[in-house]
């Protein structure tokens, strides 16, 4: 907690209309590697959470961000969906969306990772505010998404 890390792996229940869902929150720092696979074992469908503020970091610069994709396709996870996050602290900036979802992409159905492209889904989203997490009410997301929110994606 100190270090603002996730340690151990958290588990919550929702329900929607037509679903029960089982969210397990798996640590992403290298030092939990296995406390994170602890977590993914028992997953049908990956949420990656990618921080746009910060996306080198997680994705060039060391980070987890390829590891925990590779880990999980280990596991036959099939399905993802790619949260992209923070998007409101660019202004909704769809190009900003589009180069993360272009570099994420070219790995996730890569050779490194081999995701089939079928079975991967990319959300413009703001977990802080809550925005296309349920509904979409900004209007400079709105003008240009038109796809689903992340319950829907899910």
């Amino acid at each position: 907690r100190q270090r603002g890390v996730t340690i151990d792996v958290c588990v919550k229940h929702f329900e929607t209309k037509s679903r029960r869902f089982t969210i397990l929150d798996a640590p992403g720092h290298r030092d939990f590697v296995p406390n994170m696979l602890q977590g993914a074992v028992q997953a049908e469908v990956a949420l990656l959470v990618v921080d746009v503020s910060h996306f080198e970091a997680g994705f060039d610069r060391g980070g987890q961000t390829k590891e925990h994709l590779q880990l999980v396709r280990s596991l036959g996870i099939s399905q993802l969906v790619v949260a992209v996050n923070k998007l409101d602290t660019c202004e909704w900036d769809q190009q900003v969306f589009e180069s993360v979802k272009s570099r994420l992409h070219a790995f996730i159905v890569g050779p490194e990772c081999g995701f089939k492209a079928a079975g991967v889904s990319y959300i413009p989203l703001s977990g802080f505010s809550g925005e296309n997490m349920l509904e979409r009410k900004a209007e400079a997301l709105s003008s240009w998404w038109t796809g689903p929110t992340l319950i829907e994606a899910l």
